[in-house]
C-alpha cells in the first residue's frame, strides 16, 4: 500500500501510526519502504485520529533516515527462502531453525542477528549445537550502514505473527529458553527469570573467560532495561513456566572476541544444573 509520510515528534522510534481502514493491526511489523532508503522494520500503531487512511506518521529520525515523502508499507517481513549469501546482497531479513519439530526441553534464541546484533545469532546455533538436546531460532538481517535502525524490533514488540517460522514455536512451551542480544555496555549482563543461583553461576562462567580480559559481567537489575524479565520479551513468551529465561546482553568487542566462548560457557552451566 502506498502512503504519505509525515514527522511527528511524539511517535516512538520504532512505530509507525497508520489510520484505521487499511487492513494492518496493532502490534504487527511491517515494513516501509522508500526508493531511496529501502525497507526498514517497524512496528504498527493503529491511530483513529489519523483521518487521512493513505498517511503514515514516524519519528524525525526514521522520516529523515528514510529521505523521502512517500513510502510503500509491506506486510511481509521476512524473506526466509533466501541463502544468507543472498539475503546480504539484497540486504534483506531471514529466520533460521534448528529444531526437530518436537523438543520442549530449551531454544536458544537471537532476534537480532546478522548484521543487527553481530554473532548473536551464531550463540544461539552454538548453544543448541553444544546441550545436544535443544532447539535454536533466529532472525538475521544485513544492511552495510545502520542495520541496527533497519531491522531492530524491540523484544518485547516482536509480534511472531510476523515470523512465520518462529510463529508455530509460541505453542510448543519451551521448558527453558535463552536469549542472545548485543548493547551498548562494554561487557555482559546476565538477566531473565531463571532462578538467581542459575544465573549467577552464569555470571560466574562468562567472568571466568572474559574477566581476565577486562569485561565485566553483572546481574541485571530486576527492573533494567536489561532485566529480561518483562512477560511481553519473546524469551519469556516461548517459556512455558514463569522462571525459565535466560537473556545475556552483550556488548559489541566482547562477543566479536569472545561469542563462542560465552555460549560455551553458558550451556556448560545450564548442563551442570540439569536444566
Amino acid at each position: 500500500m502506498d502512503v504519505t509520510l509525515r514527522a511527528s515528534a511524539d511517535c516512538p522510534a520504532d512505530v509507525v501510526r497508520i489510520g484505521a481502514g487499511r487492513g494492518v493491526t496493532s502490534g504487527r511489523q511491517i515494513r516501509v519502504i522508500t526508493r531511496s532508503y529501502g525497507p526498514m522494520l517497524v512496528t504498527v500503531a493503529v491511530d483513529s485520529a489519523l483521518t487521512r487512511s493513505d498517511c503514515a506518521v514516524v519519528s524525525p529520525t526514521r522520516f529523515a533516515r528514510l529521505d523521502a515523502t512517500t513510502a510503500l508499507l509491506d506486510s511481509c517481513c521476512t524473506a526466509s527462502s533466501l541463502t544468507d549469501d543472498e539475503a546480504r546482497a539484497q540486504l534483506e531479513m531471514v529466520e533460521r531453525i534448528v529444531d526437530d519439530g518436537h523438543r520442549r526441553s530449551l531454544i536458544a534464541i537471537a532476534p537480532h542477528g546478522g548484521d543487527i546484533e553481530p554473532t548473536t545469532d551464531a550463540q544461539a546455533e552454538r548453544l543448541a549445537a553444544v546441550l545436544g538436546n535443544a532447539s535454536a531460532w533466529s532472525a538475521r538481517a544485513w544492511s552495510p550502514t545502520a542495520a541496527f535502525a533497519r531491522w531492530h524490533v524491540p523484544s518485547t514488540r516482536l509480534s511472531p505473527d510476523c515470523f512465520p517460522i518462529l510463529k508455530p514455536l509460541m505453542d510448543r512451551g519451551f521448558e527453558r529458553t535463552v536469549a542472545f542480544h548485543g548493547c551498548s555496555f562494554d561487557g555482559v549482563v546476565v538477566g531473565g527469570t531463571l532462578p538467581s543461583t542459575v544465573r549467577r553461576a552464569v555470571a560466574q562462567a562468562v567472568t571466568a573467560v572474559v574477566g581476565p580480559f577486562g569485561f565485566p559481567v553483572v546481574l541485571a537489575e530486576p527492573e533494567s532495561r536489561y532485566s529480561g524479565r518483562d512477560p511481553r520479551n519473546i524469551v519469556n513468551r516461548l517459556c512455558a513456566g514463569d522462571e525459565g529465561s535466560l537473556q545475556l546482553e552483550q556488548g559489541l568487542r566482547v562477543r566479536a572476541r569472545f561469542w563462542r566462548e560465552i555460549a560455551d560457557a553458558v550451556a556448560s552451566t545450564l548442563a551442570t544444573f540439569a536444566v
